[in-house]
């Protein structure tokens, strides 16, 4: 009896154990994350990140946004398109990923890389507006979106 009781106390601390490592495992990944994402080294934050976790991609989309302000490079507004599509895949009704996508269309548009916003983003507006009707920002990316034709 005390045999069984021994190797079910045993068995117990190792799976403990493995339970624990995985644990620990998975912060350092978010700590990785975080760090890299502070650190504004896209490629290894999102190496780092959880797979399935839109704040990354949001995030690192936004950061590129802000990048593609202030160069205007196409590359850079590719690749944030990207990773907001991403973030947006991965939670379709969050009213940051839609704000993100729909400002950085906007941004595209007064930096001359698009002539007007996709269907893609003309959707991501009347979802937000759908989302969060008393949104400021919302509002106003909504109306750039689907100006108010002016009466003569």
């Amino acid at each position: 009896m005390k045999y069984t009781k021994l190797n079910t106390q045993t068995f117990l601390i190792i799976l403990s154990a493995i339970i624990l490592i995985f644990l620990v495992k998975d912060s350092y990944n978010r700590y990785a994350a975080d760090y890299y994402m502070r650190k504004a080294s896209l490629p290894l934050a999102l190496h780092y990140a959880p797979k399935g976790d839109y704040y990354y991609r949001d995030f690192a989309g936004l950061v590129l946004v802000n990048k593609f302000g202030i160069d205007g490079d196409k590359k850079t507004y590719l690749m944030a398109r990207r990773l907001l599509n991403q973030a947006h895949k991965l939670k379709p009704y969050d009213s940051y990923v839609l704000i993100h996508i729909v400002g950085l269309e906007l941004l595209a548009q007064e930096k001359g890389i698009v002539k007007e916003p996709s269907e893609y983003t003309k959707k991501a507006a009347r979802m937000l507006i759908r989302l969060d009707k008393y949104n400021a920002l919302g509002q106003q990316l909504y109306n750039n979106v689907f100006p108010i034709p002016k009466k003569n």
